[in-house]
């Protein structure tokens, strides 16, 4: 249910943003054109528009923006966090730093592990597997070093 608010937060955000976009254009565009004046008659002609077309753009627009963020999308599919054999299952933890489509994590064992070190003595390294634009990847950091992704 979180998710799905989230990303419908997201996508009306994205919806308005776009709309108040295309308004200050169309604004700035229907300003030039009303300096030259053998246009000016032209662009200030009233124009009927039906209301259906008007909706269905902004539909379009709408399902255009969902699409688009919806393939741009994260997933983490596994995390662990260690040294060798001595591994940490930490993907919950990392799924908890994605935020908006974009992880930024830590990994060191305080953020990581809450503290219990895996692999005591040795350096760790974080391995994440995710999927991105369709595609599976993967990435490996050492102790100490911040991931973000994408």
């Amino acid at each position: 249910m979180n998710f799905l608010r989230n990303f419908l937060t997201q996508l009306l955000t994205n919806c308005i943003s776009t709309l108040i976009v295309a308004g200050i254009l169309s604004g700035a565009i229907l300003t030039l054109v009303s300096k030259l004046k053998p246009l000016r008659d032209l662009a200030f002609s009233p124009v009927s528009v039906p209301l259906y077309s008007i909706l269905l753009v902004i539909v379009v627009i709408c399902i255009f923006l969902l699409l688009r963020s919806w393939v741009r999308r994260l997933k983490i599919r596994s995390a662990n966090y260690g040294y060798g054999a001595f591994q940490a299952n930490v993907t919950n933890r990392v799924e908890a730093h994605v935020h908006r489509g974009v992880l930024d994590v830590l990994a060191t064992t305080a953020e990581l592990c809450g503290g219990i070190d895996p692999a005591p003595g040795h350096t760790k390294a974080l391995t994440v597997n995710y999927r991105l634009n369709g595609q599976d990847r993967t990435i490996q950091v050492i102790e100490g070093s911040r991931l973000i992704l994408p």
